[in-house]
């Protein structure tokens, strides 16, 4: 099993970054929800299709590999609080207390 951590800016509140999963290139495009007080993220292929989009980061959830899209990278990818508490980011903490992990699958 090979997990990556994706590199989450905590210092803003929206952004995109290109991510290598599993032999693929994907661009995540985070964004804070302010009104429902929550993280979005958006995966975009390397043309910046759009793949799936609006998924909510909820602590220690696995959130692509139900979606059936056969573009989304083939592995599994978690929002782990490292606190242990399984509580969701807030607006602050996405990339420190909370990390997004992805899982191979291998």
């Amino acid at each position: 099993m090979a997990d990556v951590v994706i590199p989450v800016d905590s210092n803003s509140t929206n952004y995109t970054l290109d991510v290598s999963l599993s032999g693929g290139i994907y661009r995540f495009g985070l964004y804070w929800n302010t009104r429902g007080q929550f993280w979005s993220l958006d995966i975009l292929d390397s043309s910046e299709n759009p793949i799936a989009t609006g998924l909510k980061v909820v602590a220690d959830w696995e959130f692509i590999s139900g979606l059936g899209d056969s573009r989304l990278p083939p592995g599994f990818l978690y929002a782990v609080d490292l606190s242990g508490l399984g509580l969701d980011p807030t607006d602050s903490d996405l990339g420190t207390r909370v990390i997004l992990v992805y899982d191979d699958g291998r």
